[in-house]
């Protein structure tokens, strides 16, 4: 057996091939908890998809490390090159579990390593001082000023974003954080 998953020569073929890479897709799609992950491994798999329709190869390990180096030549984040090569991993597990490759196949498409991320900050980050300033805002001699100065300490604290605060207005004892994975907090 090969290590690819094959684009067909005739143009029936094609049409099924595709067919099967579009469920395969949606398969993908449809595993993924987050609306932004389903969104960025959706651009990723189109991306692989016409990356490999333009080089006319199929999809395999050699095509994947191609896939990569195409992406940092265009200076794309670490970050998001992991992220995309996440959703070929992901791609490469469903067609495992639907029997179109099997375990050792999978395995050997799916060693596509990871770029080294450097702890770069990207956006608008706080200065110490603004963040003293910040802290300085809400009026501690009110049980909500002391609120909000614990929430903006979270915040700053920990880098969270403002979508970081569950169940702003909620009644705190029956508050629960659900995290990265879907995992409650």
């Amino acid at each position: 057996m090969t290590t690819e998953l094959v684009f067909p020569e005739t143009e029936s073929e094609r049409d099924s091939s595709a067919c099967g890479l579009a469920e395969l897709r949606r398969m993908v799609l449809a595993s993924v908890a987050s609306e932004h992950t389903r969104r960025n491994y959706a651009k990723a798999l189109d991306d692989l998809f016409a990356f490999s329709e333009q080089r006319r190869e199929p999809l395999s390990r050699s095509l994947f490390m191609e896939y990569r180096a195409a992406m940092q030549a265009r200076n794309l984040n670490a970050s998001t090159i992991n992220v995309r090569l996440s959703a070929v991993r992901k791609l490469i597990g469903e067609a495992k579990r639907n029997g179109l490759l099997d375990a050792a196949q999978a395995a050997t498409l799916a060693d596509v390593p990871d770029l080294r991320q450097q702890g770069t900050r990207m956006g608008n980050w706080l200065t110490r001082e603004q963040a003293k300033e910040l802290l300085t805002v809400p009026d501690r001699g009110t049980l909500k000023g002391t609120r909000d100065y614990c929430i903006l300490a979270l915040l700053l604290g920990c880098a969270l974003r403002r979508s970081g605060v569950p169940g702003r207005g909620r009644d705190p004892a029956t508050r629960r954080s659900v995290g990265d994975g879907r995992h409650a907090r």
